[in-house]
């Protein structure tokens, strides 16, 4: 910026060819270009503040329905606080990957835990009988 707003002659260590000054014209270019590449990135930054937002908000109404889906499942079985952590408990340690829901693999492997080498065939109707149930979506909250 300061060669082409001074000219080269009186800035530059560099041999001059052209001791030729833009003044404010090169002045007027950089600030410019310097206050629209700020505004681009501002305006990115606000992009991804507000995406992370609108997905925390989704992940946080997702898990509201799922806690209101838990409350209706100890009212509609009577159980207790302290059954509904058990129950949390259990599913967290069945959860190997933290995805949120238990695999046949991870079944598999808290059962063999326990002492119990179920089939494939069992596995499968296991879990068949939670989908048929229409609680695997509370079972894979808890």
């Amino acid at each position: 910026m300061y060669i082409n707003s001074l000219g080269c002659d009186q800035y530059s260590d560099w041999p001059c060819n052209h001791p030729y000054r833009s003044g404010w014209v090169s002045t007027a270019y950089f600030v410019s270009f310097t206050t629209l590449s700020s505004l681009v990135l501002l305006t990115l930054f606000i992009g991804v503040v507000t995406t992370s937002m609108d997905e925390a908000r989704e992940k946080q109404k997702h898990e509201q329905s799922i806690e209101d889906d838990i409350a209706d499942l100890q009212k509609q079985e009577k159980l207790n606080s302290e059954e509904i952590d058990n129950y949390r408990s259990a599913f967290r340690i069945l959860d190997l990957d933290g995805g949120g829901t238990i695999e046949e693999e991870e079944l598999r492997i808290g059962l063999e835990s326990i002492g119990k080498t179920p089939s494939d065939e069992e596995l499968r109707a296991m879990m068949k009988e939670v989908s048929k149930l229409n609680t695997f979506t509370v079972i894979t909250c808890l």
